[in-house]
């Protein structure tokens, strides 16, 4: 019986024994099911946060884990709010008409300086045969003008602005030089576009590629026109938008037609206080003049040439890329 007594205790001291060192008393809490009560089923439920300084990580498939992105230390701040666009280069030779196109995204909330930025072509992608030989061609670069004229006058000395695109604002990049050799406006410069331009692009002697829009004051808006004489008004109205008159050619047609008198009296028979208001209102000064402080003289446009007299662009295979003042990539565009 002693015995018997002896064993019991020793067996109770072995399970005692194991119960202590598979945990204890912590054992109970750590049996249940769930660290906390399970969700019915689409419920979710969160097991917890990060802390405020913990990082988050992203794994790779390599399985490495990084703390950042690593941005591309050649790329400009300003992608994503310049694009470029090819424009006509892969059809156009003529310098002086080849042109591609930057626009400001739409979504910008300030004006970006592209002044002085540098455009490169892809002439290092293609090869040429020189002399039997197949060698490996040279890539050019641009540098856009630093500034440009903000309004075109003859009157008074030009007003050199930069070059900054607001929302939605593009520039014409021409490879050449504005094609215009007539007077009152020796255009050899880049400008910024305005409303009144429409004057000049139909004057004789001036072309612009692409066209400058014909967006001037129509003059059969002009409130001022019912205080004149029939004959004044019915001509001044019947002027298109952006459409002045040459009296001297006009007065030598008139010469010509002389014997027409239907013609001659509505067309050639104008009072001279008729001809001064056409001459003093409806001419690019003029419009200028009176439009300068609308909020829609200036249009979202630029006119910028890079003076080259041979094209820059390549009509296949070619690839155009956009530096800022920085030489950081800003935008590519490959076709």
């Amino acid at each position: 019986m002693k015995d018997d007594l002896i064993w019991i205790v020793v067996v109770l001291l072995i399970l005692f024994g194991l119960w202590f060192t598979t945990g204890g008393p912590s054992r109970s809490d750590n049996q249940k099911p769930f660290i906390t009560p399970p969700t019915s089923a689409g419920d979710s439920q969160s097991y917890g946060s990060l802390s405020p300084n913990s990082k988050k990580t992203s794994i790779g498939s390599s399985g490495n884990t990084n703390s950042e992105i690593i941005k591309d230390p050649n790329a400009s701040s300003y992608q994503g709010l310049i694009h470029l666009s090819r424009g006509n280069a892969n059809s156009e030779t003529n310098a002086n008409d080849e042109y591609i196109e930057i626009r400001a995204d739409r979504q910008n909330k300030n004006p970006i300086n592209i002044s002085t930025w540098t455009l490169r072509n892809g002439g290092d992608n293609r090869s040429y045969d020189q002399n039997g030989q197949m060698v490996k061609g040279q890539s050019n670069t641009a540098r856009l003008p630093g500034a440009a004229v903000n309004i075109w006058t003859s009157l008074s000395a030009k007003k050199i602005v930069s070059i900054k695109l607001s929302a939605n604002e593009r520039a014409y990049i021409i490879s050449g030089s504005p094609f215009s050799y007539g007077n009152p406006y020796n255009i050899r410069e880049s400008f910024r576009v305005n409303k009144c331009m429409g004057y000049i692009e139909n004057l004789p002697n001036y072309r612009f590629v692409p066209r400058l829009s014909s967006k001037c004051p129509a003059p059969r808006n002009d409130p001022t026109l019912a205080q004149l004489p029939e004959q004044c008004y019915n001509q001044l109205r019947s002027l298109g938008t952006c459409q002045t008159i040459d009296f001297v050619t006009k007065d030598a047609w008139c010469r010509l037609h002389y014997n027409d008198q239907a013609l001659r009296d509505k067309l050639c028979n104008l009072p001279s206080y008729c001809k001064n208001i056409i001459k003093d209102q409806y001419t690019y000064e003029a419009c200028v003049r009176n439009h300068q402080t609308d909020d829609d003289f200036f249009q979202p446009e630029w006119r910028l040439y890079l003076g080259s007299i041979w094209e820059i662009w390549a009509s296949r295979n070619e690839t155009i890329s956009l530096y800022d003042e920085k030489g950081k990539l800003v935008d590519e565009i490959k076709y």
